[in-house]
């Protein structure tokens, strides 16, 4: 620590002992802002502006040095509101008011900033400032006849060359050209460096056809600025105007290079390139308009017009295109003019292509038809460039629109009794056809059969097999009017010969951990048959499930705050518990990291809600590693977004809890929270591990249970955490069959206890139901 670091320590323990030994009035509080500041504690001063404030509500002096202060640390919402504040309790009324107006305005907040300006010159008469800044406010709402008032009473209280600027701006706007162009006038005869002024006369000048006395105005501003943007963007449209394209382009080239991200620079100089012919350099330009603004109609059509002028046909079909989309609001004429160039440049001579998609087509061309239906459905598209004008069916038809339509996929129903032939006939709005017809070819609609010959199946589709039997093999028949095209058992071709009428099959699957088997057959007409048997072993239905129902984790991890310290262990924690929980049977591990309170809200009351119940969950272990709070005797998880003693800010347990009452589906519910001082808010009653919670008593993985262990009860839980290694290492080191939450929860609270760092709590949770049972973690 250096000696201005130590000077800076020892200034800000003064301050502090003095203003708890010597009292605390609104002065002194004043004082010690003032010695803050001084050494560069702009913070710490607005704090003890704020205890003078809190003493003396009406302290002008105090709000208007916190004004101070604020505006030097940008915060220019409450510096604005300080300065008002000073004005209302009469420090330097006037002054605060317009100080107050000018970050206003500033902040784009014109109205409040109007409202102050008001009483800054009820306050000074004659304020020239104060109209200055009143004409500039109307200006940027675009009220331009009160900013013409304003700018006269500019005038009126200093006649000087800004105010006659701001003039010349209203009566521009207002399109009092003449009177414009003397406002500018006056305000350059008053200051010759006022090069706004300058410019706008060019503008005014330019506007007026006085295009000699606009470039001069324009080069003496260059004369004197050599890079001002704006002097070479009006010497271009000088130039521009008066067909001069070379040095248009060289003019508005120099804007373009002090100020590469203007899009309507580029758009002014493909404008230039495309009235001089040079059609690329104009594309290349509208190319750049049209990437900061792809709505950008003017730019899309004349890059269009480019890419026609080059011969660029499929290119300026694509922008005159996006320009009927983009621009649907264009005059009537314009629309007939872009659609009848769209029209002519695709205009082309291939034949639609028709593709019959349903029903099937066999290797003859003829159209498959079920012999038990009257009518069938065809559906299918055309393939073509253009649209489609003319489509028919038989008799039917299904399309005659003279300006064609995109959409190029058909659908109907015919009738199918006594007929022969499909003919299906199609035009494109150039008049190129075509026409494709189909035989019909009637079929069956039965689906197969299965027989299974061996092994016996019962008349309740149950096989059954040894226990020791981890291979089966099955011979089986299937009878159909039609030859089969496909046996699958298991989703596994089984061994047939394809072109015999009521195959035998065979197939040998490997059953292991299996309870049933699926035989899927097709024939080759699509008729489709499936079936499922049960296999019993010694009478029982085989079952890979645990006792404890498909089982859920999610685990939580919140390091990173945006106001709270971060932590370290959280991911590591994470780490740790997927690897413990690896040797057990879980079907679905979900981790979450750094929520917010809305995300924690909307995760618990609706998107894991709705999971549990689609996917039929049993049991659910919840984990949360992260900040806790008690406030108020409420328990808090804290999310990523949590504000500092800002208790609303916090995830409250109780609306956890809440959310958790939904979950009714649930047999078995545990959360575990590793976060301090949420131990009370959870638990109703504390218990101890049950006696006798064992593999062996499965009577307690058959009721309800809804248990919470957290890592401290009121204590803080330490970042790198001893609750989370003893929990894991209970789960990695465990050598039964399966082990408890109650005997974790012991051995986890008697390492912890011996640490003398933090006290678990094991309970079940206020609210949920409980019929005592317990989370059993059963390994694989």
């Amino acid at each position: 620590m250096n000696k201005f670091m130590l000077r800076g320590f020892a200034i800000l323990l003064f301050l502090f002992f003095g203003i708890c030994l010597f009292g605390q009035s609104s002065r002194q509080y004043m004082k010690a802002a003032e010695q803050f500041i001084e050494n560069g504690y702009y913070e710490q001063a607005i704090q003890q502006y704020n205890k003078a404030i809190e003493i003396d509500p009406q302290n002008g002096e105090a709000y208007e040095e916190r004004g101070k202060t604020n505006e030097y640390l940008n915060h220019l919402s409450e510096a604005s509101e300080d300065f008002r504040n000073a004005a209302v309790f009469g420090t330097n009324s006037a002054q605060n008011y317009f100080h107050s107006a000018e970050i206003l305005f500033h902040l784009n907040e014109f109205d409040h900033a109007l409202d102050n300006i008001d009483n800054a010159i009820s306050q000074k008469q004659k304020f020239h400032e104060a109209y200055l800044l009143q004409c500039e406010i109307y200006l940027s709402l675009n009220e331009f006849t009160n900013a013409s008032k304003s700018a006269e009473l500019a005038i009126d209280a200093k006649n000087s060359a800004y105010a006659n600027y701001l003039s010349g701006l209203t009566n521009m706007h207002l399109n009092n050209y003449k009177e414009a162009e003397l406002d500018f006038e006056k305000a350059i005869i008053k200051d010759k460096l006022l090069f706004d002024a300058f410019l706008s006369l060019a503008e005014v000048q330019l506007h007026s056809g006085k295009i000699t006395y606009a470039i001069e105005n324009c080069n003496y501003v260059l004369r004197n600025d050599k890079n001002n943007l704006r002097a070479y963007l009006i010497l271009s449209q000088c130039h521009g105007n008066n067909k001069e394209f070379d040095a248009a382009i060289s003019d508005i080239s120099k804007a373009i290079v002090l100020d590469t991200a203007r899009s309507e620079y580029f758009m002014l100089r493909g404008e230039y390139y495309y009235n001089y012919a040079q059609y690329q350099n104009a594309i290349n330009d509208f190319t750049v308009a049209l990437n900061h603004d792809i709505t950008n109609v003017n730019a899309m059509m004349k890059r269009a017009n480019a890419y026609e002028k080059i011969g660029m046909k499929p290119k300026a079909v694509s922008d005159y295109a996006l320009l009927l989309k983009f621009a649907p609001d264009m005059e009537p004429s314009v629309i007939d003019e872009v659609e009848q160039k769209i029209y002519e440049l695709n205009r082309e001579s291939n034949k639609p292509v028709i593709h019959l998609t349903d029903p099937a087509i066999n290797s003859s061309s003829q159209l498959l038809v079920p012999e038990n239906r009257d009518h069938i459905s065809i559906a299918g598209n055309i393939e073509d460039e253009s649209k489609l004008r003319f489509l028919k069916i038989n008799n039917d038809t299904l399309l005659n629109d003279p300006d064609g339509k995109l959409k190029k996929e058909f659908s109907t129903s015919i009738r199918t009794n006594d007929l022969e032939f499909v003919t299906i006939s199609a035009s494109d709005i150039y008049n190129n056809s075509s026409t494709v017809s189909y035989a019909i070819e009637r079929i069956e609609t039965q689906a197969p059969h299965i027989f299974i010959r061996n092994p016996y199946v019962g008349d309740d589709g149950i096989i059954s097999i040894r226990s020791d039997d981890n291979y089966l093999y099955i011979d089986g028949q299937i009878e159909d009017e039609s030859l089969i095209s496909s046996i699958k058992i298991e989703n596994v071709l089984a061994s047939y010969a394809p072109g015999d009428f009521n195959p035998r099959f065979t197939a040998t699957l490997d059953i292991t951990k299996k309870n049933r088997i699926n035989i899927t057959v097709i024939d080759k007409y699509g008729n489709a048959s499936e079936s499922e048997y049960l296999l019993r072993r010694d009478g029982k239905i085989l079952s890979d499930d645990s006792p404890m129902g498909k089982t859920w984790v999610v685990l939580i991890e919140n390091s990173e705050y945006k106001d709270f310290p971060n932590l370290k262990s959280p991911s590591q924690d994470i780490l740790l518990m997927q690897q413990a929980l690896s040797r057990y049977r879980i079907n679905k591990v979900i981790v979450k990291k750094d929520l917010t309170k809305r995300e924690l809200e909307r995760f618990f009351s609706i998107d894991l809600r709705d999971l549990i119940r689609a996917n039929h969950v049993n049991s659910l272990f919840i984990w949360f590693a992260g900040h806790g709070k008690n406030s108020n005797g409420n328990g808090y998880w804290i999310p990523s977004d949590a504000t500092m003693d800002i208790e609303f800010s916090y995830f409250n347990i109780n609306a956890l809890k809440a959310s958790l009452y939904s979950y009714t589906s649930l047999t078995h519910l545990l959360v575990v929270s590793d976060a301090c001082e949420t131990g009370q808010n959870f638990c109703l009653a504390l218990r101890g591990p049950i006696d006798g919670a064992a593999c062996s008593n499965t009577q307690l993985a058959l009721k309800k249970s809804s248990q919470v262990l957290t890592s401290s009860g009121t204590g803080y839980a330490y970042d790198n955490s001893l609750f989370t290694r003893a929990f894991a290492n209970t789960l990695l080191n465990n050598e039964d069959d399966c082990v408890t939450i109650d005997d974790i929860a012991k051995r986890v609270s008697i390492i912890l206890r011996n640490s003398s760092l933090q006290t678990p709590e094991f309970g079940r949770i206020k609210g949920l139901e409980d019929e005592l049972g317990s989370f059993f973690f059963i390994t694989r």
